[in-house]
């Protein structure tokens, strides 16, 4: 019997591993995941994180193929309440593990996506609206991306 590679906890350890690298003097914090599925217990997203001047908040999710069902990111409705908060960027970090492809959504982006009926995001979207392709490096199974793009594009003070 082939076993499933469970490639979101996977993906998950090495973001954390990868913003690290990519903000030293940063701060990275994972929130637990929400086992007890009461009403108003949700997490707003995967992972909290700081460097400064900025505050992340941001939601990773991994999908095979070329796009991820926008059914699958309950966090993007989570996070519409910081659209527009000064120094606060939020967004979807999405790893598309058969394209080898790391792509960020910020929330913004999303909120358009979502608006215009879009049923998924993904590649096709890459291009013609405010998405960043990540700067990876390919391993065998995964990436080595380099986050830091995503604070010069949308940060405070660049």
């Amino acid at each position: 019997t082939q076993v499933m590679v469970n490639y979101g906890k996977r993906f998950e350890i090495r973001f954390k591993e990868d913003w690290e690298k990519s903000f030293p003097d940063g701060v990275i914090e994972r929130l637990p995941d929400q086992m007890t599925m009461y009403k108003g217990s949700e997490n707003i997203c995967d992972f909290i994180c700081y460097d400064y001047p900025n505050q992340f908040y941001l939601e990773c999710k991994t999908h095979a193929g070329a796009s991820i069902p926008f059914e699958a990111i309950p966090q993007y409705e989570r996070m519409l309440k910081l659209k527009g908060k000064q120094g606060i960027i939020a967004g979807v970090v999405l790893f598309l593990y058969e394209k080898f492809k790391v792509l960020f959504f910020p929330l913004e982006t999303l909120d358009t996506l979502y608006k215009q009926g879009e049923k998924s995001i993904g590649l096709r979207h890459l291009g013609k609206y405010d998405i960043l392709e990540i700067p990876s490096e390919k391993l065998r199974k995964f990436m080595i991306s380099d986050y830091r793009c995503i604070k010069e594009k949308y940060g405070e003070n660049n």
